[in-house]
């Protein structure tokens, strides 16, 4: 019983931590080589609340799954997650965005630096499904902040 017991409550922990999961820091890691070698004319300029539209309408989200798109907003929370990635979330009409960094963005994070809460940023990442415990229904991973 108390096997039985053990191997379930495993299972349950992996779902759960599987399904919330928003990728692995050597995932980052391409999208953000992928994101720093794509074509500016290339990268679309979308709003937080459509990108919130379509992947909440299952027909769009395949569409936009994997696009590079630029996205502007103001820094309301970031940390560093226990896999030393950065997760910064921006706001934007009142629909938020994870964005995930490497932590080569260290340097540009904190107070008085280019990523604070408060600050207003534009970031350019790959799109992709978020887990299912996620306050997003995207995450953009391999970001990097775009110059204005």
């Amino acid at each position: 019983m108390t096997r039985l017991l053990a191997t379930i409550v495993a299972s349950i922990t992996l779902i759960v931590t599987g399904c919330s999961s928003t990728g692995s820091p050597e995932q980052t890691r391409a999208a953000t080589t992928v994101v720093s070698q794509v074509d500016p004319s290339k990268v679309e300029q979308l709003s937080l609340t459509s990108l919130h539209d379509a992947f909440l309408n299952p027909a769009i989200e395949e569409s936009q799954e994997g696009k590079i798109v630029d996205i502007y907003g103001e820094v309301i929370a970031y940390e560093l997650t226990e896999d030393n990635r950065f997760s910064v979330t921006i706001r934007n009409n009142n629909k938020d965005a994870l964005c995930l960094f490497s932590d080569d963005i260290a340097s540009q994070v904190g107070t008085g630096r280019a990523i604070y809460r408060g600050a207003k940023i534009t970031v350019r990442g790959k799109l992709g499904k978020a887990g299912l415990f996620s306050s997003t229904p995207f995450v953009i991973d391999g970001c990097a902040i775009v110059n204005n």
